[in-house]
Order: structure tokens, then sequence, then C-alpha cells
């Protein structure tokens, strides 16, 4: 009886850690300026290509990621986004930004307003990709807990632990 009861209030607590991974996620993914996320723009490009070409890109011509990228992301994020046009969302480098040079920091791209809410066309495209990505977190979040437990079927501890430190892990 007190296992069944410890089973089910650890599942509860893996589900509330990874929805509030999943949460964290989608704020942050409104508040960084689109292309600003770590590698962020080639990912960008591979899905949308999928979804515009319905093609798998050859080398690179997706950017860099099309060349060596396993495609089930990219494909869930192409039929997300198949139907929504590009728009004027226009991805432009920021020739001040340098990373050889610390003072000079600020955005790697410049942002233009068709990037703003309400999103549509490309920024529209490119939130929706977030929101999958926070969704494909949230449930790894969970399959790790899941994981622990099979495990350590006898000891949520390890588990839950796992599940929050993969949830929380900055970056």
């Amino acid at each position: 009886m007190v296992y069944m009861n410890l089973s089910r209030w650890s599942a509860q607590v893996a589900v509330a850690i990874a929805v509030a991974h999943g949460l964290l996620a989608l704020w942050y993914s409104t508040v960084l300026p689109l292309g600003e996320g770590p590698d962020e723009v080639p990912h960008y490009r591979y899905a949308r290509f999928l979804a515009t070409r319905a093609a798998l890109p050859i080398g690179r011509e997706a950017d860099s990621e099309g060349a060596f990228q396993p495609p089930l992301y990219y494909a869930l994020g192409a039929l997300l986004t198949a139907g929504i046009a590009e728009g004027r969302l226009e991805i432009e480098n920021n020739p001040d930004f340098d990373l050889r040079r610390p003072a000079t920091q600020g955005p790697a791209l410049i942002h233009h307003a068709a990037e703003r809410w309400p999103y549509r066309d490309g920024a529209l495209a490119w939130h929706l990709l977030r929101a999958l990505s926070a969704v494909c977190g949230a449930l790894t979040v969970y399959g790790i807990y899941r994981l622990g437990r099979a495990l350590f079927p006898k000891e949520p501890g390890p588990a839950l632990g796992a599940a929050a430190f993969a949830a929380f892990l900055p970056g």
C-alpha cells in the first residue's frame, strides 16, 4: 500500500517537473529574440526546408543542420508549419556583433518588426517550432523519470533527481 502511494506520488511529482520544464521553455521562447538561441537559425531553416519542399535536404541545402541531423524532429516541425508562408521574416546578421569583442556584445541578428507579437508568417512558424521543442523537452524529462523508475523500481529518488536535473539544467 505504501509502495503504491509512493509510486503514484513520485509520478505526479515527475509530471509536475516535466510541466514546469515545458512552461519555462515556452516562457524563454517568447523572451529570447528569434535566432538568438544556439544554432537556432540552421535548425529553423532545416524544418522550413522540409515544410516548403516536402523533401529531405541533400548536403548543405538546408544550411549546416541538413547535412547530418536525423530528420524526425524536423519532419514534425515541417508538419506543424507546412501551411505557413515565410512572409517578410528576414534573417540578417548584425554587423556590429563580434564574439571576439565582449564590449560590443548585443544581438547576433538584426531584429525587425515582422518578429513582434502578434506572430504571423515566418515568425509564427518559428514560435511554433520553439513550442514543439518545449513539448519534446517536457516529454524527455518525463522519459528520464520513467527510465529511472525502471532502473530503480523500489526507490523513486534517483528517478526524480535525474528528471529534475535534466529539467532545470541551464542551457
